[in-house]
This record gives C-alpha cells, structure tokens and sequence, in this order.
C-alpha cells in the first residue's frame, strides 16, 4: 500500500515556514506499514492543487493525505481542488457548519463582522466533498476523508500542525480510514538507532554480513543529530528484520540508543522516570538550549528541576560553587570546570543527575590549544562524575546544537548505565 502527502501553502513552498507535517505524517504512515511514494510541496493555487492529487492518484497510490488551504480566505482552495480531482462537487455540511459557526464565535471580533460575512465564511469551511466523512476542527476548518474510487481515500488535513495531527488521529481512528490503514499490516518494521556511528562504518560492517539475511528487507540509513538511524521493514513478516536488530545490537552494544525507534531523549525521560530520578542543568556556551531540549517534552517536569546559565566566571564561582583555582588554573572551558559545574548545579537544586556544557562556540576566542569548538560536557550522578572532550566543527549555532546533542548522549549513556 502507497501514499503520497502533499503540502499545500505559498509560504510553505517559498520556504518562509518550515514544514512539519509532512514529517509527521510519513513517520504515521512508515509506523502503519504505509510504504511512502514522496512528500510533494505545492502553492495556494487551485489547479495546482488539483494536478498534484489527480497525479498521485494516477502514480497508484492508495492513500493522498493534504495538509494546508482550509479556512474561510480567498487562497484556501484545498477542499475545492480535491473535490474536483475526485469528482465529487462541494456540499454544505449541516452538522460541520454548526461545529465551525460555534467555534468562530469564541473568538471576540467575530460579532464584530457583518452577518453575510460570518455566513460565508462558515459555509465555506462547512463545505465538503459529496460523501466525504468530515473530520471535527480543531480550530474552526474541519477536514474531510474522501473516497476517491477503488477503495482509494483522500484525506484533507488543516495546515497548522495543532490541528493537522489531531485531525490525522481522530481520522486515522475512524472510518473508513482506519479500515485502509488496516489493510496495510503494520508491523514488521523496527528502527534501530545507533550513537556516534558514521554510515559508512554501518556499510562496512553490513557488507560482512550473509547476503540471504537481506532478501526481502527495505532497509533505510539515515544520519542526524549523532545517530544513525536504520529502518527495516520486511512484507509478510518479521524473520530477517529481527535477525538484523539483533545483530546491530550485538555490533553496537555500547552505543546502541534503542531497538525500538525511540530517538534520545525519549530514552532519557524513560531512564529517569524509571529509576525516579531528578536533573538539573550548568550551561555556558550553549545559553539554555540544553535546558530548551529537554523541557520540549511533555512530562519533563517529573524530572527536570531547572537549571544555570553560567557565563561569566563570577556566577560559575558564585551559584555552583566552581572553586577559584579550577577556573585559574585550567580555565572555564576544561574538563576540571566543567566536573565542577555538574556536581555544582547537582549539589545545588539537589538532584541525582547535573549535566554540564562549556566552551568555545565562536567565532571568536579560540586559542592555540583550545580552538573554536573545543566543547567540554559534564555529567554528575550517584555512579560518579565523568567528563567528554569534544572537538566540534561549523559556525557558532552549529557548535552549540552538537554540543546539546553530545550532552544529551552522555547523559542517556549515565542514566541507563546500572547504578553503582
């Protein structure tokens, strides 16, 4: 079974908003056992729109799922081009348009528009393909799932990713999607993820392994944010995508991540929830953006009290307690201040893990034995303090977003280790 996710917008297209949905989607899909043709971007122009669906279509995709130009404005033209590339005419949906009228109504300008104004633009949101399933809004533009003959489906999905994936799961739980979905299998498919690992290291070693282990496998290598990520999906089955894990696993013991697709942090929120364990942070160079990351997930205050952005040396000295010959002796950026501000931080908002980053993220203040990139992480726990070296290339933003990532392996590498 086959897909293909169309992004819809100008601003989208132009680059001026990054796309997430299309993301979003295809990692729904792969999880489905959805095999992806492409994610294809398109302008606010109807008969764009239209081509791009008829064609998908055409190419044998089961599924074509859109994302964007919903809403009551002259450049929301999705629900219309779908409905013409089904051939199925738009029609005033009774129960939709009392949804979005309701809706429209908690916002406080919305009396203030004329009444013929307000009807239009609840007739047009309200408007769907003949014998679409409309799927309820979360904003004020509902989606539609639209039979596209021979058991083919198009699913319209609004554009802002806080309405696009509750639509896709309330559409994705319901018929007649859920039913299609159904009759792709799922399963037979895992994700390995493998840290600090260098793709072509991964091609060598899979290069010694039998030929026969492959046959029928699909298998993915992709490297981002210091993993290696290896999908495997296997029709019918299971077998040889399972002898294969196993076998990276072996490989790849000590720097394996996960067997299950889960990416680090969620091995971290796990690790420490499991043990009941709490985290603080000490940054310096990287400004909060370690303390960003990890307060991203939801759930994160179960375990995450806070943390420090020391950047001067005097709030390294005063607020974790950095001793004074540590900083004159090995400077702020060393393995010696930066065991001290985890241990500091730790000590501090007293919880079990302090994690610490510190150096020089450019593109200034390099020297001879510490050049720009030169970055030391710090992870403080109840099996000790230990420290990591890092030489990091690229422009400043770039050392500061390896820097978060290499302090988010050392951490996962400390809080799945066996407590001493």
């Amino acid at each position: 079974m086959r897909a293909v996710v169309l992004v819809t917008g100008d601003e989208v297209l132009e680059g001026r908003v990054g796309d997430r949905n299309g993301r979003f989607l295809a990692g729904e899909l792969y999880a489905a056992g959805v095999e992806m043709q492409r994610v294809e971007f398109v302008g606010d122009r109807g008969g764009d729109i239209e081509v791009a669906a008829r064609r998908a279509l055409a190419d044998g995709a089961h599924l074509v799922v859109t994302t964007g130009g919903l809403g009551p404005t002259h450049d929301d033209l999705t629900m219309q081009a779908v409905g013409d590339a089904t051939g199925r005419p738009l029609e005033l949906h009774g129960p939709t348009a009392d949804v979005v009228r309701a809706r429209s109504a908690t916002y406080g300008r919305w009396g203030a528009i004329a009444a013929h104004v307000r009807d239009a633009s609840v007739a047009k949101q309200a408007s769907i393909p003949r014998d679409a399933t409309p799927i309820p809004p979360t904003g004020t533009a509902p989606g539609a799932v639209v039979p596209a003959g021979d058991g083919r489906l198009v699913v319209v999905l609004p554009g802002p990713p806080s309405e696009c994936v509750p639509g896709w799961r309330w559409a994705a739980s319901h018929p007649p999607l859920d039913a299609l979905l159904a009759r792709a299998g799922g399963g037979g498919g895992r994700v390995v993820r493998v840290a600090g690992l260098l793709e072509s290291e991964l091609t060598e070693y899979l290069g010694t392994l039998p030929a026969g282990l492959f046959e029928g496998l699909r298998m993915g290598i992709c490297a981002r944010a210091g993993e290696v990520e290896v999908t495997l999906r296997q029709a019918g089955g299971a077998g040889r995508v399972d002898a294969l894990a196993d076998a990276l696993a072996a490989r790849y013991r000590d720097d394996l991540v996960s067997l299950d697709g889960r990416d680090t942090d969620a091995v971290v929120a796990d690790e420490l929830g499991r043990r009941g364990w709490t985290l603080a942070v000490a940054e310096s160079c990287t400004g909060g953006m370690l303390g960003a990351r990890i307060t991203a997930r939801a759930g994160s205050s179960a375990y995450f009290r806070g943390g420090v952005i020391a950047y001067a040396n005097e709030v390294k000295e005063g607020l974790l307690r950095v001793p004074r010959d540590v900083l004159a002796r090995h400077g702020a950026v060393s393995a010696e201040c930066a065991a001290a501000m985890a241990d500091g931080v730790r000590r501090a908002l007293e919880t079990d893990v302090g994690v610490s980053v510190t150096g020089v993220a450019g593109p200034g203040g390099g020297t001879d034995d510490k050049p720009v990139g030169t970055v030391f992480v710090g992870v403080s726990g109840p099996a000790g303090t230990e420290t990591t070296r890092l030489r990091l290339r690229g422009e400043r933003e770039a050392v500061r977003e390896r820097s978060v990532g290499h302090a988010m392996h050392a951490l996962r590498r400390a809080v799945a280790a066996p407590a001493g």
